[in-house]
């Protein structure tokens, strides 16, 4: 129990006791994804902080997660698209004057081939060349996790790299997480319950809302493109970064944990 955080005032109503202050999205990917949408389950659980719409599902198939239920992205234009439309919801991401969020998200990759990069999510405005994005990249066969800030079409990005073969080539379940604080200027990754490697620079970036929807499963170039091949389960967007005793919270030993 000593790694479970708390808080009086916003704590989960399952009793998990997790802190959900500046929880944006949470997703359990535990429904049919053939018949229903990617339901944000943040208000549903407690956070007063949500405000990420719900996604609709293409080409998506359920299958077993880490925890339940899972949606299985199969690297043939998969994707599940915010139903908002524009990706106001998710501006917090990357504002660089104010911007600050980490991800949490369960994968379990299908192969272990990576001879291409592979985007997780992808939160981009093509006709105004903003956003940001997560993706696997395969680095000459030593996988590793990308983030990128700004403009997607390699025209004065921001790209952050995990180190050299931290992504595990196995289809084994892992745990990612990154986040970006804008005042820190400030990159974090971290896979499973692993240190934390922390990327310092002049950070750019951009302000304002996307044009485009948010996507998970697929990049947007300018089409939907580097569909990720993975499992997914339990994913959280957060309005904050979370803290190491947090992340071994919600790795909680390889099992996942649910809010």
């Amino acid at each position: 129990m000593s790694n479970i955080i708390t808080n009086p005032y916003m704590v989960s109503p399952s009793g998990s006791g997790f802190d959900l202050t500046g929880l944006k999205f949470y997703g359990k990917f535990d429904n049919n994804p053939a018949t229903g949408n990617l339901i944000n389950q943040a208000t549903s659980i407690g956070s007063s902080d949500s405000n990420g719409a719900d996604l609709s599902n293409s080409y998506v198939t359920s299958a077993t997660g880490i925890i339940d239920l899972g949606y299985d992205y199969d690297a043939s234009d998969g994707q599940s698209a915010d139903t908002g439309g524009a990706g106001t919801d998710w501006e917090f991401m990357y504002n660089t004057s104010s911007g600050v969020f980490s991800f949490v998200g369960w994968l379990k990759p299908n192969t272990t081939s990576f001879t291409n990069n592979r985007t997780i999510w992808d939160n981009a405005d093509i006709a105004n060349k903003n956003g940001c994005g997560l993706g696997t990249y395969n680095a000459t066969s030593k996988p590793k996790l990308f983030f990128y800030l700004s403009k997607p079409l390699n025209v004065d990005d921001e790209w952050f790299y995990s180190p050299d073969s931290s992504y595990p080539n196995t289809t084994d379940w892992r745990m990612i997480y990154v986040s970006f604080d804008a005042s820190a200027q400030e990159v974090k990754f971290s896979i499973n319950d692993g240190s934390v490697t922390t990327l310092s620079s002049t950070i750019t970036g951009i302000s304002g809302v996307s044009a485009d929807p948010m996507l998970f499963g697929s990049g947007r170039q300018p089409t939907p493109i580097y569909e990720i091949d993975s499992i997914c389960d339990e994913w959280s967007f957060w309005n904050r970064v979370l803290s190491s005793a947090e992340l071994t919270t919600l790795y909680n030993s390889g099992s996942g944990f649910a809010l």
